[in-house]
Formats: structure tokens, sequence, C-alpha cells
């Protein structure tokens, strides 16, 4: 190691690394080990700070002289330098929120950065810059610690303190050493600090060579405490920094003995559970001794606590995700063995696959194309695996041997972590760390909470029977575990999937077959995984494919041609799914023996075209102006395209070349020599492409890129493209007119072969057939509508359908209009559709009232302004304006939008009947009605923010039930008249969709713009809170917006007794009654339900011994075993009694305590129905040999006074009101001081 180490970080598997000056590097232990496993080095030079994330990244002060903080990803050979500092730091941390904290010494400040943004920009947390001891000043600060809450410590080193910085405070408080507003401890130089799960500080001192930390009883010396320097086992000299292992024992960094010592937790003189959290910003729950639990990063929710973190990917796509249909084979059977089934997909993008054929574990690290690990066990034919957020595997061993092990990372050996009677099917680790079996042989799934040392395990879905009623399964499969405890099962042998919601043994089918609302039919799904947004990804075994939901419902995502098979785009009994951070799909395909790697494709782009938003009546000018004549656009011109910046493209057929008119030009402004020949269309995206048909006698589709003198072929055809298309996925379309197909293919895949999207390659007239497909058009859930010419129709071939919808047309499902030739389809901003009629000489319109024509109406084909003559396509700009290829006249008409059109669906209404009135519509939703005054030309949908509003299905945003709040909308009207507006806010209850409406209470109160939920209204759960708006005279201008928010419980306190009282006094011969079963509070109901908890009391003998326990389990007052060490409180062991069968009332009998002595009690409450729902309460009892009344005191605003221990939280800031009584016969009292 060299000398002088200096920092040192233990994560939560016990991995050890510590800055080394004398190795430039980051020397690395893992546990167990006595010598490093590796020295990270390479552009470092004197290291000071470091710190670990869970995903391995290994963030560490470099050699920059004026500071620098590189960052060494998981097995990387370099660092890169990640924040940019102004001297170097002595200590480094990363917060829950990915925030990166430095303490540069020198320069007497704290700084940060956020690490999702890119960005150097550093934000000041602490210290001025000067030297100083104000409390916003700092002299030399070394180690820093962020707890949970944000609030920031550090060891200010040369002003002998701890300072404390509430989140986004300037102004520190001193929290222990020097000046501190309490008596804590005198420091000399400290220069570590850490905190434990109770927020207790460990703090090195280092001038005073020791650590010392805080408890119950204040502070005290831990190690070190000889008053002296030295080498010895119990000396230390200048330690500087200490880290904590997973079993509470202590590792400092022994600076001036070059050294690092491990002081070990003495178990055996713990006599209450010791919580030690080990801040790495996720990690997971592990027991590790019997008296020792390691807790993760935590929220505390009132009384119990709740991990944050999840080991699995779920990736927030935008409403239309699409996957290359084109897989990558990621390993064959050569690596996975045959008929592979389960795998695993972690947060960091290691990969795990169970290989059933050989019983092992193949792990790929950091997208190795080679597997980089394989654990060989002693389980048999795996068929399902789970890793959690430590590294720990759980890998399926019960066909033969019973069980569920576990492999810790590293281990050379597995444990049992579950005994089941059958294989699993499906694993899963929620984040209360209960795992949990899918049976399929038992038609079960069954959990069992890791930390429990029982082997007793809960059924929470089945009968063990098979069925397809709702509490029974048939052949479960793949399981998911939200983070609401709503477990979802692939019922195989039903087709469904079933959700049974936390605690519930009755599933709701929430797709496939009986499922409440239309879904999609499923033919045997074995996989199930959600998104953010608790959306739904199904793997169909017999299908043969990957559905998925989504706003707009159910779609096929990939395998979606109706075949089997073992080509790239197909799968053979794919079993289960999961997703890597990036949002790729990793598929165990069974039947192939093969993981195939399904890429996502970012649609994020926007259209590059227009797609305009009309009124209802919109209409065009019908004496159109001559945009282009013959001369410019040569005769016959077939394509044009208008981008989202109004540059116009036309594609010359008689010239082979592409004009191009820029803002608004009269004339052309450039001119491309295409090398085409007879190019028929043309698209642009947003970057500027030119793809150029040149199929007729070429063969290819080409793109130009602009500005550049010189193309490239992109796509291979053997016959002219009539219209081309690129979706915001960047996958390029082409219309076969004649071998009456559409065809497409991804511009950034490697391969050339296309794939058929519509059409057989012959003509005719059924829904999978096309004559002679002109014009098409991808919306953005990728549905193709083909301008079918000779069919006289528009068919909309849905994402992946490879039969089509007469939508427009011949034969169309609903009465439409009639058509002639179809060659130009183009859809609006609602989804309303233009078409061009060739042979009917016009262009026709959808809209909220059907179909009717828009130009070219007088019923005959001509050349004067207001006729066409074989019109082509159209394309339209930004303010409406059509432009169209009039191939019969060679030319390109434009037709203005005329924006008078709207005026009679704008009317003003008169402003002196102006009302704001406020109507209940239904159970769930409640309607406003008002007029506001825009003054804007035009008319828009109406503008919707809602405050607070950045939330998700999966993110919701959380109030307590105690709570009242509001939600308040922001709306913008622009539209040219006064219109009159209809608000209505409607209120739906969400599992991992939102439908069920609730039955309300009549308190919800809406105005104009709020929605005001009291406190105790909604019950538990996950609401969606939409607020929709019409304009009253336009019913098509609505919107809506939407929050999402999340009801959780408030927690209880228990109270011994009346008020929560901290300290009474008793006599000797007076029985003492504690009641929480009466005193407790509830503060999520009116009233507190005794009946639902159950209770134990404890007792010790205050300030002289600790609880009684043996081997560290409590022993409660009626338990008759005896701690040596820390007697019973009652002389009389059996002087106590229940008051009632539930145990919610004690009485201590008289003359059963000692007099002259005070006592803690203290109650520990357990929701019976939910074992994570906990309390404590604890009151101080004085016994004296006088008959003294009982006298409470409380605060009189009850929130402002927060039990603790032995002590009421008070805030020091703010005023507090008293109040007493007294609770018996006090007639004798004179007064209460």
């Amino acid at each position: 190691m060299g000398p002088r180490p200096h920092d040192i970080f233990i994560n939560t598997n016990n991995t050890i690394y510590v800055t080394s000056q004398i190795a430039n590097g980051v020397l690395v232990w893992s546990e167990g080990n006595t010598t490093p496993i590796k020295n990270i080095s390479g552009n470092l030079s004197n290291p000071f700070g470091v710190f670990v994330t869970t995903a391995g990244e290994i963030y560490v002060d470099s050699d920059n002289p004026t500071g620098r903080i590189d960052k060494w990803a998981l097995n990387s050979t370099i660092g890169i330098p990640i924040m940019y500092t102004c001297a170097k730091c002595y200590g480094i941390f990363i917060d829950m929120n990915n925030n990166l904290y430095c303490s540069m010494y020198k320069f007497h400040q704290i700084v940060t950065k956020s690490l999702d943004i890119v960005s150097n920009a550093l934000t000041i947390v602490a210290g001025t810059g000067t030297a100083g001891s104000t409390p916003s000043m700092l002299n030399f600060p070394a180690g820093i610690y962020v707890n949970i809450n944000f609030d920031l410590y550090v060891a200010d080193y040369s002003n002998d303190r701890i300072q404390l910085f509430p989140s986004g405070e300037l102004n520190g408080i001193t929290a222990a050493g020097a000046r501190s507003l309490d008596p804590t401890i005198t420091l000399n130089a400290p220069s570590g600090i850490v905190l434990d799960a109770d927020n207790y500080l460990y703090i090195v001192d280092s001038g005073n060579h020791r650590i010392v930390g805080s408890g119950p009883n204040g502070f005290r010396c831990l190690v070190g405490c000889s008053n002296s320097s030295g080498s010895a086992a119990n000396q230390l000299n200048y330690p500087k920094m200490l880290s904590f292992d997973s079993y509470g024992n202590m590792f400092v960094t022994d600076y001036d003995n070059d050294r690092i010592q491990q002081f070990t937790i003495l178990t055996n003189l713990c006599s209450e559970t010791i919580t030690s959290t080990l801040m790495n910003i996720k990690t997971t729950i592990t027991t590790q001794s019997s008296n020792i639990i390691k807790s993760p990063s935590i929220k505390n929710h009132g009384t119990f606590f709740i991990r944050l973190d999840v080991s699995y990917n779920r990736p927030k796509f935008n409403a239309f995700p699409s996957w290359n249909p084109n897989g990558i084979i990621f390993a064959n059977n050569s690596t996975i063995g045959a008929l592979t089934m389960g795998i695993f997909v972690n947060t960091d993008n290691t990969i795990y696959v169970a290989n059933r054929a050989n019983n092992e574990i193949i792990i790929w690290f950091n997208n190795n194309i080679g597997s980089t690990q394989t654990i060989q066990g002693t389980f048999s034919i795996p068929k399902s695996i789970f890793v959690t957020t430590n590294g720990d595997i759980y890998i399926d061993n019960g066909q033969t041997n019973g069980q569920v092990d576990k492999w810790t990372l590293n281990a050379i050996a597995s444990v049992p972590a579950m005994y089941v009677s059958s294989s699993c099917y499906g694993l899963f680790v929620d984040i209360n760390d209960t795992l949990y079996c899918s049976m399929y042989d038992l038609h079960q799934v069954i959990a069992q909470s890791l930390h429990s040392v029982s082997n007793k395990t809960t059924v929470v879905a089945g009968t063990g029977c098979s069925g397809s009623t709702s509490n029974m399964l048939n052949g479960s499969c793949g399981i998911f575990v939200n983070t609401n405890f709503d477990l979802y099962v692939a019922d195989y042998h039903n087709n469904r999937v079933q959700l049974f919601q936390s605690e519930q043994l009755n599933g709701i089918t929430v797709a496939g077959s009986g499922s409440l609302d239309t879904t999609i039919t499923l033919n045997g799904p074995t996989g199930i995984v959600l998104d953010a947004d608790s959306y739904f990804y199904i793997v169909e075994f017999s299908n043969n494919r990957i559905v998925g939901s989504g706003p707009n419902g159910f779609r096929c995502l990939v395998g979606c041609f109706e075949s089997y098979g073992s080509a790239s785009s197909q799968l053979l009994s794919p079993y289960t799914l999961s997703f890597d951070s990036y949002g790729n799909m990793f598929v165990t395909d069974y039947g192939n023996n093969r993981i195939q790697k399904f890429t996502f494709l970012n649609n994020t782009l926007d259209p590059s075209y227009n797609q305009p938003k009309f009124c209802q009546n919109a209409s065009w000018n019908p004496n159109a102006s001559t945009f282009a004549n013959s001369i410019t656009v040569g005769s016959n011109p077939w394509g044009i395209f208008v981008n989202t910046n109004n540059t116009i493209y036309v594609a010359d057929r008689a010239n082979n070349e592409i004009h191009i008119w820029f803002n608004n030009s009269i004339g052309p402004t450039q001119t491309i020599q295409s090398n085409s020949s007879q190019p028929n269309s043309v698209f642009v995206t947003h970057n500027g492409d030119i793809y150029i048909d040149n199929g007729a006698f070429n063969h290819r589709v080409d793109k130009w890129i602009l500005n550049e003198n010189t193309s490239v072929p992109v796509m291979d055809v053997s016959v002219s493209c009539f219209d081309l298309f690129v979706d915001t996925t960047d996958t390029l379309y082409c219309s076969l007119a004649s071998l009456h197909q559409v065809v497409k293919r991804w511009l950034h895949d490697n391969s050339s072969i296309l794939t058929i999207t519509a059409g057989t390659g012959t003509l005719g007239n059924t829904s999978s057939m096309l004559n002679l497909p002109c014009g098409i058009y991808v919306n953005t859930n990728f549905d193709l509508y083909v301008a079918d010419y000779y069919n006289d129709r528009i068919q909309l071939f849905q994402s992946g359908e490879i039969h089509g919808i007469t939508v427009v047309g011949a034969e169309s499902l609903n009465t439409t209009i009639t058509l002639n030739g179809p060659t130009g389809i183009v859809l609006d901003a609602d989804n309303y559709l233009y078409i061009v009629e060739f042979n009917n000489h016009r262009i026709v319109g959808s809209g909220p009232n059907g179909f009717r024509c828009l130009v070219g109406c007088s019923s005959s084909g001509g050349s004067a302004s207001n006729q066409l003559l074989n019109p082509a396509t159209l394309r339209f700009d930004s303010s409406g304006n059509m432009f169209v290829t009039d191939y019969g006249n060679s030319r390109i008409q434009k037709f203005i939008l005329l924006t008078s059109s709207c005026d009679e669906t704008t009317s003003t209404v008169n402003p002196t009947t102006t009302q704001n009135q406020k109507e209940h519509i239904t159970s769930t939703e409640y309607m406003t009605t008002s007029n506001i005054l825009t003054t804007n030309q035009t008319c828009f949908i109406p503008k919707i923010t809602l405050i607070p509003g950045i939330s998700t299905l999966s993110s919701p945003i959380q109030f307590r039930r105690s709570q009242d709040f509001y939600i308040i909308s922001l709306i913008e009207l622009n539209c040219s008249n006064s219109l009159s507006m209809i608000t209505q806010w409607t209120i739906t209850n969400c599992t991992s969709i939102c439908l069920q409406k609730i039955q309300l209470d009549p308190t919800i109160i809406t105005t104009l713009s709020e929605l005001y939920i009291p406190r105790n209204t909604l019950a538990y759960g996950i609401y969606e809170l939409k607020l929709t708006v019409t304009m009253t005279k336009i019913p098509s201008l609505t919107s809506s917006s939407s929050v999402y928010i999340q009801i959780t419980s408030s927690g209880i306190t228990a109270n011994l007794i009346e008020y929560g009282t901290s300290m009474i006094t008793r006599g000797k011969q007076q029985n003492l009654e504690f009641d929480p079963g009466s005193y407790s509070i509830d503060y999520d109901n009116n009233v507190f339900n005794a009946s639902n908890w159950i209770y134990k009391y404890y007792c010790r003998i205050y300030g002289l011994y600790m609880f009684p326990n043996l081997q560290g389990s409590l022993l409660s007052i009626d338990d008759m075993r005896n701690d040596p060490l820390n007697p019973s409180c009652l002389l009389n062991r059996a002087g106590w009694q229940f008051s009632n069968s539930i145990e919610s009332s004690l009485t201590i009998l008289s003359d059963s305590l000692q007099s002259n002595e005070t006592y803690q009690f203290m109650v520990y409450m357990e929701n019976r129905r939910n074992s994570s729902l906990q309390a404590t309460g604890y009151v101080l009892v004085k016994v004296e040999d006088t008959y003294p009344q009982m006298i409470l005191i409380s605060c009189i605003i009850s929130t402002l006074c927060v039990p603790n221990l032995e002590f009421q939280f008070v805030n020091p800031t703010t005023q507090v009101a008293l109040f007493s009584v007294c609770n018996e016969n006090c007639t004798t009292i004179q007064n209460i001081t």
C-alpha cells in the first residue's frame, strides 16, 4: 500500500477501496482477501478522496494540480474527467440524487455538480472560499457526508468542529466540537465523518488520534482511547478517514502509521439491534449477523422503511417505442446450451443467463461480446434467474433439489435461499427483499422474506389446482412485482396476464382472455415485464412474438409476421425478456436455442413534414396560384415535399433534377442534378438529407446530403418508388406501385434486405393485397396508410399487421366517400385524412363531420385556377396552405388556407354574461364553465400546465393521507375572440393502468383552475388527476393534462400514556397503567383502531442498564427468561396484567417497581396485516414513596412536538405552547409549576 493512506471506501459487498499516494492509484480488496486484487492507476498522482457507486464506478481525486475528479467505470483501463475544481478534493461524496460533492481542503469550500447534466458548472454548498470560523465559513474542510435528506456534514479540520449545512442552507450549525450549541465533545482537527442509520455521528478525531461517536447517551470515545498516539494495536497516529463494512466493523486509515486498521465490532456488547446504513446510493438489504441489519438507500415513510432502488431496468419510452425487427444473435447454443429460459439484465447492463443444459450461470459484463464469467454450481436444470442490486444471484434449483439457491458475488459456493416443491419458472425479488417463485407445475406463486429466519413460504397467487377463476392459475410462468407490491403473472394455459394487487388472492385479468377491457388475444404467455410507466411487455410463447401496451393500447413489437422460424425477424417459442438500460430487448428464443437482442430504435425524432391543426370547418381559396409551371418543374411532376421550415422540394421527372425553394422565394433557390432517372418521389428528413426515387432505371433510392454534390444509395429496389416516406425511427418506406407492394428498410441497418410491410406482390383487392399502391403515409404509431389506386381505397396497415383495413373508399367499414384513383394521402395533427384523387381531379378531406371536397370541386378536370387535371400528391406548409402537384397541367398549385373560414366556430360570447359555474357531473368528474378573453388571431387547442405536474404512473408525486393538497392549473388560450371554456376534473384509481373511476368525497373542491383534496379523502393508492379543457363553441378544440399522485401512509404515533407525555412520576404503591390502544394516534384515520396491531412491552432501569435481551433479542415484560447483564424492572416478575385479549393495555401492579428509581418503558407495535408498518413509543417513569397524581404535559399544536425516545423534538426557532392536565383526583393540588 505504501505510506500515508488517506481515504477509504467500503461498498455494500464489502469491497475495500483505498487511495494510495505511493502507488498513485486506488487499491482494491475483495471481501476476505488480505492482498489487493486490483491497483487502479493511470493519470493519477497523489490521490486523496475516493467514492464508489453500486455500479462499480470509482470517483477519485486526480493528478490535476488545480483539482479534478476522474470517473473509472467498472473494469475500465482509463479514467475520464468528470469534475473540474479549484483545489484537490480531500473528501468525495455522491448523494441519492446523483450529485457529486468535492471538499476543497485548501480552498475552504464544498462544491457540487449533478452527474445527470452535461455541464461543469459547480454549485457552492458550503464555505466562502476564505478561511474562517463563522457559520458560513470553513477552515480546511476534509471529510464530508450527505444524508438522505441531503443535509451536508463537514469535518471542519482547523476549526475543530463538525459543521452541519441543512439542505439548501449556506450557514452551518456546529453539530460537534468547538462552539456547538449543545455540549458535545472536544475535537482536535477532525478529518472524517460518517453517520449510521440512526444519524449518530462517527468522527475521525485526527489530532487526538482517536475515533469518537455519538449515541442516545451522548458522545464517547470508541477506539484509540489511550489518550496518546502510537503504533500499538489499540493506538492510532493521525488517522484520516473511516468506513464501516456491512457487519459494522470499522476500517480506519492510520495515516502516520502507514496502515489500515480494522476494529471488529463486539456483538456481545450489543443489547439492542444495531442498524448500520452504508450510503452507496443504491444497495440492498441483507442480514449479516443476529444483531446487525444492513439497510440500503431508504426513505423514512413515517415509521417503516422502503428501499428506493431496483436491480432491473424499467426504461421510460415515448408513446410509440419501436425495436429493430431484425434481432441480433447475442448468444447461441454453443454458449448457453439448449432450450434456455432464464435471463436477467441488471442496471449496469450485466447480463446473466441460466444455462439449463450445462447447469451454469453465464455472465457478460460491460457489453462484452463474449461471456466474462461462468458459475458452475450444484443446481440442476435452472429455469429462471434474478440478481439483486448487491450482486446476489438467485437461481432456480427446484426440479431436483427443491430449493432456490443464492450465489453471493465472487463466492465459491451457494446457499439455499428458499425451499420449494417444484421448479421456479419465474423468480423475482421485490424492493422489500421478498423472494417470489412461480411454480408452473403447481399453479402457484409463493414468496418468502429474505430476512426471515424461518423457511416458511406464503402463497401469494394460485390455489395449487389448475383453473381459470380469479383466484386460480394454470401453468404460472413469468412474474413481475412492482414497487406497490402488485404481482403480475403470465398465466400460460389460461392465455392471460393476471394482476394480484398487494395482499389480494383474487386476480384481475389485465391482458388476454377474460380481461375486463379490450386488450389483446394471447396464446401461451410466459414472460411479463413493466416499463417505467407501467406499460406491459409480454412474451407469447405460442404466438412466437413480443407484444406490448401503451397509451394507445396493445400492439405487436417483434416477431410480428405470424410465422415462426430462425430468421433474424423471427422467434420460435420465446420464453422471457429483459431490458437493458438503453431499452434494448434481450429475449430467450427457447426453440432456436439462442438469445436475441432487439435494438431499441430511438423514435424521439420529430416529423420533418407539417401536420397543421385545422378548425372543423377549415377551407381553402378555391382559386389557386401557380407556384411553379412546366418551365421550372418540367412536364408531369409527381413528387413534392414541404418541410417544417417551409422549404419546398420538387422532383423534376423530365429533367432528372430536384428543385428547392428556400425562405418563400419566388423561384428555385437551388437545383440538384441528381443523376436519377425519372424521379417520382422525394422525402427530406430533419437534418436536411434528401431521399430521391431512382428506381425506374437505376433500381435504387439515393440519399443526397445538403450542400454536397454526391449521393449514396440507401435502398435497392427493382422498380420506381411512387412515394417515399421516412418515419420517426429513420425507417425508409417505398411504394412499389407496379409490384403492388410497400417495402421498408431501417436506414441504420447493416443489411440491405427489405421488409415487406403491405401487399403480397400480386395485384388484388383482399385485405392483404394492393393494386398499384401510390402515396404512403406513416404516423407516429407506425401505422401505414396506402393510397391503393386501382382499388379506389385508402388502406390502413396497423403496425406489425399484414392485413389492411379499408378506412376510405370502396368497401370501407364505415360510410366515407367514393374515391376514383387515389394517389396521395396526408394526415393532419388530429389524424384527419387528406386524399388526392387522380381521376376525380380533386382533393378531399375528412373531419369531425365526415368527408367533403376541399379543392378542385367543379367535377371536371381543367387548367383554370379552380381546377386540377390528374393531381398526384399534396403537402401542407406550416401555415396550412396546400401545395399540389398538378400532374396533367405540369404545374404546382398553391391553395391558400382561408383563416376566415373558422369564424363561425369562434363566435364571441357577450362579456356581460360571463360566469363561473361549478356543476357536479359524476362521482369522479367536476366541471367549471368560464369565459376568458384572448387576443391572438388564430385558434389553437388550449395549453394546460399542472402544478405540481412532473410525474408519471411509475413515479407519482407522494402525499401523506393526512395532508391537504392542491393541484393548480395554468390554462393558456390562443384564439381570436372571447371564448367560453369548460374545465372538467376527473380522478381515476390506478394499478398498472388507470381505469377505475372512484366514488369521491363531496368535500373535494374545484374552481376554474384548482383542485383541492382534503386530508383523509382518498384511500391509499395511486391516482390520475386529469384536467380537460374544452372550448364551448368549438368542441373539437379540447386538451387534457394529468398529474399522478400516490397517497401514502402517514404512520402512527405510539403513546403509552395520554398525549404522549415523555416523563411521569408514580408512587411505588400505585398501579401504573399503559394504554397504547387508546392513546396512540393514527394520522390517517379519525380513530385509532387498536385491534389492528400487535403489542409488545419492554422495560429497563434507566441510566443503569439496557433493555433485557438474550443474544440481541429483547425480552418483553411477560417473558420469564433472564438476562444476566440487564435485570428485569419488576421486583415481582408476575406484577403485571393485560387489560384485554388483544393486549393493547398493560397494568404494572403496585409494589412491582423499586422506589427512587427511574424506569423506561417501551411499546413496540406491529400491524397485523402488514408487518412493515411498525411504531415504537417510550415513557420515563420516576417511582417515589409518595402518592403523586399523574400530571400530563403536551403541545397545544401536537405537530410541533415530535416524540423520540425519552425526548420530544421541538424546533428551536418556533414558539411552542404547552398545556398540562391532571389525569386523576387533583382536588388537593393548589397549582402546577
